[in-house]
């Protein structure tokens, strides 16, 4: 997918690593591939562990077979569209910082077939003024990594 017209992709990259809505991008097998530094805050993983986890790895074990189940029904067994229905799921996460939400969305390519995961954190009240604090801090966006195992 381009660009938005007059954006480069470093400031595209840019609005993805500074934003405040932690997220992750995952194979559909649940590797992460790159996140930005919300996620990686929120988590309590450096990005350096989370490039070597799955979404999985931060499921809540009480609800990782309900978590099987949901991410099964998002992932067509044949070659086909992805109904808007089966295309994303709510599970139970366990993080370093404590309970959360992942929100996991289907990523569909140009043609409408499922590419990748979004995985999104949904922070309590304490952890999202956490996060509004270590966005204070400049780091530097290009930090995320990008794991080519997936």
């Amino acid at each position: 997918t381009p660009t938005p017209p007059g954006m480069t992709p470093n400031d595209y990259n840019a609005v993805f690593q500074y934003s405040l809505i932690p997220m992750a991008i995952a194979t559909m097998g649940g590797s992460f591939l790159e996140c930005n530094r919300s996620f990686a805050t929120l988590s309590g993983f450096p990005r350096e562990v989370l490039s070597t986890m799955t979404v999985f790895n931060i499921t809540s074990p009480s609800s990782l077979q309900s978590a099987f189940n949901s991410i099964s029904k998002m992932i067509p067994t044949t070659n086909a569209k992805v109904p808007p229905e089966n295309s994303s799921s709510t599970l139970e996460g366990a993080l370093r910082n404590g309970p959360c939400k992942l929100n996991c969305s289907l990523v569909l390519s140009d043609e409408g077939f499922a590419k990748y995961f979004c995985v999104q954190l949904t922070p309590s009240p304490e952890e999202r003024m956490n996060l509004l604090k270590s966005a204070s801090k400049n780091t530097n966006p290009n930090e995320s990594f990008r794991n080519t195992a997936g």
